[in-house]
């Protein structure tokens, strides 16, 4: 009976020592796992924040190829008091960014109806009456509307900017996205720092509605380019690229 216990002690080790080598596997498959999954967010970051991209493809305007019944020019229409370096810098802009020939019209006031609000453009209007001239312009690719004056659309307190996918038009205001002291008031003598701010968000206003007339739709990518904002503040935050599924689906449509 003394030498019985001895056996059930051992056999009772023996069966235990599957148990314990098992599991230092199961931690080094958790911990493998955990590696995996912290990999692949880490690739989505770097995705959505533009860092990563597909190569073979342009991130910008460019990407789009136009279709048979569109031009191959952008018009663009001040309406009132616009300053000549701002219009320059978007045509530069939009001249390299689309790799097309970009005109700027002569100034016109803004129209009397087109106040729908006090101090407050109404961009549909504007876009209605851009597509009514639209006619006049055989090569136009697009017609750009543009202006420092404040805008609205519709239900909404103010946008910085409207396209219409349909007739392929869009109007910017700068209003909203030019640089201001923390009062809001307007920043008397810019900086370097304050005019590199001020052309980023042009690049990124125009290439997100610019995005709407070729087909694409607000990203649910909170750092894609076409990402919806309703504050300056978001956009400052999103990238100024189109993140891998826009650029994809800005080429293929």
């Amino acid at each position: 009976m003394e030498n019985e216990k001895p056996d059930k002690i051992a056999k009772l080790i023996d069966e235990e020592k599957p148990e314990d080598i098992k599991k230092p596997k199961t931690k080094n498959r958790r911990h493998t796992a955990m590696v995996v999954v912290l990999f692949v967010f880490f690739i989505i970051f770097l995705l959505a924040e533009g860092i990563l991209y597909i190569p073979f493809l342009p991130r910008n305007l460019s990407a789009y190829k136009s279709s048979t019944d569109e031009g191959t020019t952008f018009y663009i229409q001040p309406f009132g008091k616009v300053d000549k370096d701002s219009l320059d810098y978007i045509k530069e802009f939009l001249e390299k960014d689309s790799g097309r020939p970009v005109i700027i019209l002569q100034s016109k006031k803004m129209p009397s109806l087109a106040w729908g609000r006090p101090l407050q453009a109404d961009a549909d209007f504007l876009l209605t009456l851009l597509a009514s001239e639209k006619r006049y312009f055989n090569d136009s690719f697009r017609i750009l509307g543009v202006t420092k004056s404040d805008i609205y659309s519709k239900d909404t307190d103010f946008v910085m900017g409207l396209a219409s996918p349909e007739d392929k038009d869009l109007v910017i205001s700068l209003y909203m996205i030019i640089p201001r002291n923390p009062d809001s008031s307007s920043i008397k003598n810019p900086s370097a720092r304050d005019y590199n701010l001020y052309h980023k968000r042009i690049r990124k206003i125009f290439r997100h509605e610019i995005g709407h007339t070729c087909g694409l739709w607000h990203c649910p990518n909170p750092f894609c380019l076409m990402a919806f904002s309703n504050s300056v503040a978001q956009q400052d935050s999103a990238s100024e690229y189109f993140c891998p599924i826009c650029q994809v689906r800005l080429a293929t449509q």
